[in-house]
């Protein structure tokens, strides 16, 4: 029972999104004191040298698609290269959104945490359990696809040369992701440190991209907690049995919940609104050229690779479309009341 109840709390909400925003050097809010100083300046050091990173690899795949434009050894290769491109200015755009707009987040965040529920008896009216549980479980396979996809491709390479060495001694070495490079990047000390550069890259817009959006999931599925309690409390009210009249001191506080949660509401719209629709159609413009990398695949290492790229992009446009759906079915409920 007491696992339980300490379960069912704001943290368990957006425990696992702050998780990969620190694993990539970022805190997207502040709900009480500021952070230890010396930690902080360590985050964002890693945070800035990380998307640094990110930013000059990417700079060298668009000169890479351009330098060879019209020359790519095959249709496939210039859109697996554009399809990685398209995915870094995705999380970037994400992860830029979360950055400049920390204060309005950690506003956001702590009117979410002030109107939480308090106790045992408060998470059991909000059904808290039932929200946490569902919100937990969607975190979760989200997660673990975009981990593996990410995995998948960063240690392609390195599977390739371990078989060709198996079966014939050869000891052919190649990257993750196709880059230009100002020097030879396969120079004796390069090579294993231009691996790794590339490795983290993709790990940093993959974990950024995911916290992004399941830091969304988690915000969105509160404030639908606190609409559904709110139509319920509504739904509940009898009027008096003498007069006929309802109880107008309860009335006004359930409108002031409701301007609250609206509030809420806005501020969410205000943080997430460009970047959603921003992820809305760039996911679609994926799942078409990954549909079709995933058609052309001659190796089933490429087909499980895009395969999972596939599924997680489906997934980034189910979340939106869910959490914009759960927004409507609760404004018209409270109309019909």
């Amino acid at each position: 029972m007491v696992k339980d109840l300490e379960s069912d709390t704001f943290d368990s909400f957006t425990r696992m999104p702050n998780q990969f925003f620190k694993s990539v050097g970022l805190i997207p809010y502040s709900l009480h004191n500021d952070p230890n100083q010396m930690k902080y300046r360590m985050l964002l050091f890693l945070f800035f040298c990380s998307f640094a990173n990110l930013i000059l690899l990417v700079i060298g795949e668009c000169i890479y698609f351009c330098k060879t434009f019209g020359n790519f050894k095959n249709f496939v290769e210039a859109v697996s290269v554009a399809l990685c491109i398209g995915f870094i200015f995705l999380a970037l755009a994400k992860v830029g959104v979360v950055f400049w707009k920390r204060d309005k987040m950690s506003r956001l965040m702590s009117d979410l945490e002030r109107m939480f529920p308090k106790n045992e008896q408060e998470a059991k009216e909000y059904n808290v359990a039932k929200y946490r549980s569902q919100t937990i479980f969607l975190m979760k396979f989200y997660s673990i696809v975009q981990m593996v996809m990410i995995w998948c491709f960063n240690f392609y390479p390195l599977t390739e040369t371990l078989s060709g060495y198996m079966n014939d001694g050869s000891w052919e070495v190649d990257f993750p992701y196709i880059i230009w490079y100002p020097f030879d990047p396969y120079a004796s000390g390069y090579f294993e440190l231009n691996y790794m550069s590339q490795m983290w890259a993709a790990y940093v817009s993959a974990a950024g991209m995911l916290a992004t959006d399941l830091l969304l999931c988690g915000a969105t599925e509160q404030i639908y907690m606190h609409f559904q309690h709110l139509n319920q409390q509504l739904l509940n009210m009898k009027p008096n049995k003498r007069t006929g009249d309802f109880e107008y001191n309860k009335l006004k506080e359930y409108v002031k919940s409701h301007n609250e949660v609206i509030r809420l509401t806005v501020e969410l719209d205000d943080i997430f609104g460009g970047s959603i629709l921003f992820n809305f159609v760039s996911s679609s413009v994926i799942i078409c050229v990954v549909g079709f990398l995933v058609t052309t695949a001659d190796r089933s290492i490429e087909v499980v690779k895009y395969s999972f790229t596939l599924i997680s992009s489906i997934i980034q446009v189910y979340i939106v479309c869910l959490m914009g759906d759960k927004f409507i079915v609760s404004v018209i409920e409270e109309k019909h009341f």
